[in-house]
């Protein structure tokens, strides 16, 4: 499979027969911000005030320019920090239930929990493969398969040690060794994968906001479309293992070193794609499980 190509995902209708989703659901991702340019009301200032007929050209345009340095400084923006709680925690707001149509038996629920981890997974890794070109070409100068190449072998640890590179497929050993496991495990890792890549992602938009650079809005936007699978997930954990309470993964997972962001932008983007690609990695990884889990 190709770096940034996907197949045709299921459409979200297909599930809706079998599948209720709670009232909220459609509230987790926002819609995408805009760029609106700042409009800045001028405030009243009496020396701004002239007759036409009195005032020459040279005054005119000296008033003009003592207007705009009164102006307050109410255009610029304030350092960007982070919800106090993180997105990839409670992802769901508090709801975690799911409607199954009666008859359902246990190997059927199982399958309806899977449908909504993959369709929510694949719409996520959608939108970030279709950004990765153009993010690729803009960051870097070159074609999303030369740099993907280049960089390959280069990962962090902190991040999800996943068995497949991006666009690879899972190796059918590992698929083999994960059938002797129960679904229930897998819900687990998968959980703390997607939000240790929750933690990095976070990081890349409060950078890209700092210093104002593209793809702020898009990078926000793929948090939300993160934060739709970790409910997914969530809500299989929850009706599975209702007992259990999750170990929400920490913002300290990722190192003060590694979080230092400053003029010089080449660290800073290579540390942004490889953390990017790591989160289209791990939505392609969740993807094949689930659809293993759902054929076994």
């Amino acid at each position: 499979m190709e770096p940034g190509h996907l197949s045709p995902s299921q459409s979200l209708a297909d599930s809706r027969s079998r599948r209720v989703r709670p009232a909220h659901y459609r509230a987790l991702t926002p819609p995408l911000p805009s760029r609106v340019p700042i409009v800045r009301h001028i405030p009243f200032h009496p020396q701004c005030v002239t007759k036409q007929n009195k005032t020459s050209g040279l005054r005119e345009l000296f008033i003009v320019v003592t207007c705009v340095l009164l102006l307050p400084c109410g255009g610029m923006s304030a350092p960007y920090k982070p919800p106090e709680k993180p997105i990839w925690v409670d992802p769901c707001g508090g709801h975690t239930s799911v409607s199954v149509e009666q008859g359902d038996s246990s190997q059927a629920s199982d399958q309806t929990l899977l449908e909504g981890i993959i369709i929510t997974a694949k719409n996520a890794l959608s939108y970030a493969s279709s950004l990765s070109h153009q993010y690729v070409k803009n960051k870097f100068n070159s074609d999303l398969n030369s740099h993907h190449d280049t960089w390959k072998h280069e990962r962090y640890h902190w991040l999800p040690n996943i068995p497949k590179g991006l666009g690879e497929k899972t190796p059918d050993h590992h698929l083999s060794a994960l059938a002797e496991k129960r679904l229930d495990w897998y819900l687990v890792e998968s959980y703390r994968y997607l939000q240790t890549v929750a933690v990095g992602l976070e990081q890349i938009h409060q950078d890209m906001v700092r210093f104002n650079e593209e793809f702020s809005p898009e990078f926000l936007n793929m948090q939300y479309k993160l934060k739709q699978v970790l409910c997914e997930v969530h809500i299989a954990i929850s009706e599975k293992m209702p007992e259990l309470k999750i170990d929400d993964v920490d913002r300290s997972v990722m190192s003060p070193d590694l979080r230092k962001a400053n003029s010089d932008s080449s660290f800073r983007w290579i540390r942004d794609w490889l953390i990017y690609r790591e989160f289209m990695n791990c939505l392609e990884y969740v993807i094949e499980v689930c659809e293993f889990f759902k054929s076994v």
